[in-house]
């Protein structure tokens, strides 16, 4: 069962929304190094890195126009971008210990 607005306190709202900004940030951020990587190669692959960019400017957007009670939104966050985030935090927890 889907909760609507009005069955989460303001606390929750402001938690939900919270957290997808910064599962969008943290996406932002795999972009960002993966750019500084191919920039830093000899010979860097300038469509990867337009793609990467461009994959950037359109989370920001899509963080800008999330509003803070904007369940659909939010929702298409946790779904889309949570098991990205958290499959690359295993493999980083199996790489490091």
């Amino acid at each position: 069962m889907t909760e609507t607005k009005t069955e989460r306190t303001y606390q929750e709202r402001l938690d939900r929304f919270e957290t997808a900004q910064e599962g969008i940030c943290m996406m932002m951020a795999k972009h960002t190094r993966w750019i500084h990587e191919e920039q830093a190669k000899a010979d860097p692959d300038p469509i990867k890195i337009a793609q990467w960019d461009a994959e950037c400017t359109r989370l920001n957007e899509e963080m800008d126009a999330m509003g803070f009670d904007d369940d659909a939104a939010i929702d298409h966050v946790f779904q889309t971008y949570g098991p990205i985030l958290r499959a690359a935090r295993a493999r980083a927890t199996e790489q490091h210990g």
